[in-house]
């Protein structure tokens, strides 16, 4: 079986030609190199009938983070992208930092929408105080949705990557409350 293109090859329908992706729903013969390799990513087919997987978006996550979910495809947000429900969903990507209270979201917003752009937020999980001003620990982190720490928009993916491998970095050692 000949190797399949990847996404973007010369003869992938181009922006506005109508949907660059669709679901794979039904079975495809399985090469032996696919039966040995994980899978990670999200079968799609291009229009032009030939099968392709999108990987999930590589990124550096530091030790310390716990990723909750993580939907955020390697894949530009174009009309057929959107279409093929890559950019729907509350939330693609949350990861949170038990030790720092940090939690990292990462939207699409609006959901569905071509021409919308991705919202990161960092957001902390402020100490449960006693009557004198002590730190309780009440265990679950509650982060603070109304109050983000540090807010970053773009349409791009390039750019929401690098901002989000800075923060998951430099949140690592920061100390939002201190005792």
């Amino acid at each position: 079986m000949a190797q399949n293109p990847p996404p973007h090859s010369d003869d992938t329908p181009t922006k506005g030609s109508g949907p660059l992706y669709e679901f794979v729903d039904e079975a495809h013969e399985v090469t032996e190199e696919e039966q040995n390799r994980p899978r990670y990513g999200r079968p799609v087919r291009p229009v032009t009938g030939r099968e392709f997987r999108v990987e999930l978006q590589a990124l550096r996550v530091p030790a310390g983070w716990s990723v909750g979910w993580n939907t955020l495809f390697e894949v530009d947000p174009t009309p057929g992208a959107v279409a093929a429900g890559f950019f729907g969903g509350s939330s693609l990507y949350q990861a949170t930092h038990g030790g720092r209270r940090l939690t990292i979201d990462v939207e699409w917003r609006p959901e569905d929408d071509p021409g919308g752009h991705y919202r990161l937020r960092v957001l902390y999980s402020p100490w449960g105080r006693t009557g004198r001003g002590r730190r309780v620990d009440s265990g679950e982190l509650i982060p603070a949705w109304d109050e983000p720490y540090h807010e970053f928009t773009t349409a791009s993916r390039s750019e929401l990557v690098r901002e989000l491998e800075e923060w998951l970095r430099r949140c690592t050692g920061l100390v939002v409350e201190p005792n």
